[in-house]
């Protein structure tokens, strides 16, 4: 289910009877693909999973979420992407350089 959430797939949408997806898994036995689709639907991860599709357009701002426990660095992590986005638009760009020199290539 959660390759099938990162590669795209509708994860709200319901039957022609109005039936939702968790519904479907609950009904089915599935009680923890259920609770995941609760999950995905009640933070609004739907947004989150959108970002992790692959896109050819740039998207120009992210959500994130940092999970860790406290005292983990998450605040300095956080900060420190903050105040490099030069950086990181750096790392992007050499990523996307090197898919576009890999597409039509096997590997």
């Amino acid at each position: 289910m959660r390759c099938l959430a990162l590669a795209g797939c509708q994860i709200n949408v319901k039957t022609d009877k109005g039936v939702t997806p968790e519904a479907l898994a609950l009904a089915n036995g599935h009680k923890e693909i259920s609770d995941l689709l609760q999950r995905l639907n009640k933070d609004g991860s739907a947004e989150y999973i959108q970002q992790l599709i692959p896109r050819s357009d740039s998207i120009s701002k992210i959500k994130m979420k940092v999970f860790g426990n406290a005292k983990s660095g998450k605040t300095t992590l956080i900060e420190s992407m903050r105040s490099s986005t030069n950086v990181l638009s750096e790392l992007i760009q050499k990523g996307k350089k090197k898919i576009e020199s890999l597409k039509g290539k096997r590997i």
